[in-house]
């Protein structure tokens, strides 16, 4: 099953959900053709060579199943753990998915979203990375619907409303595929983003 197939059987699962959400649109209910459409261009930007400009290594996995907090944040630093999936990308694939990861919808919402990378950007530049705010959000934006992508291939291709409750209190498993409210957040902003790197095309 590919990816168009997997986001119309999430359509189908989901319709009483986007519906209520006003996501019953036909660009919507497209999304999943229209991120194929530009699958490759975006795995394109978002795969740089090591030397190229912002290429640096990349988790890969960054989830919050995948970061060790300390009791006491100011003694002991956070540890990223598993780096199976390691390697050069862009740092703001790793921002992408661990926000859309871990995030709760309420907290992304009004503006978090946007804080919360930032805050990231920040502390890059107080490190001395220069990294042009345009180009981050760019590779952020791009990120974000390449997250979408692998998760519409792989994780929703089954997922129905009863599958995400028995799911709900699961921490190991990613609030979109948990939590129907930040599922279709996910989804209102895949598509706002999407819409912005297809204009851009």
């Amino acid at each position: 099953v590919g990816i168009t197939e997997s986001w119309e059987e999430f359509c189908f699962n989901f319709r009483g959900e986007l519906e209520a959400e006003g996501l019953w649109t036909e660009r919507v209910r497209n999304l999943g053709s229209r991120i194929k459409d530009v699958a490759e261009r975006i795995s394109e930007e978002l795969s740089p060579s090591p030397t190229d400009d912002y290429a640096t290594c990349i988790h890969g996995d960054y989830k919050a199943m995948n970061v060790m907090m300390g009791i006491n944040p100011e003694i002991t630093s956070a540890v990223m753990i598993d780096m199976a999936t390691a390697s050069t990308g862009l740092g703001m694939c790793d921002v992408a998915m661990h926000v859309h990861h871990a995030v709760e919808p309420h907290d992304l919402d009004g503006g978090g979203e946007e804080h919360l990378v930032e805050c990231y950007l920040d502390a890059l530049r107080d490190r001395g990375c220069e990294y042009p705010r345009d180009v981050a959000w760019r590779h952020y934006k791009l990120a974000v619907v390449d997250y979408a992508r692998f998760f519409m291939g792989r994780m929703w291709k089954a997922a129905t409303p009863e599958t995400m409750e028995q799911k709900r209190d699961n921490r190991n498993v990613a609030n979109i595929n948990r939590s129907i409210p930040s599922a279709m957040r996910f989804v209102k902003v895949v598509e706002k983003y999407l819409t912005e790197i297809e204009d851009s095309l």
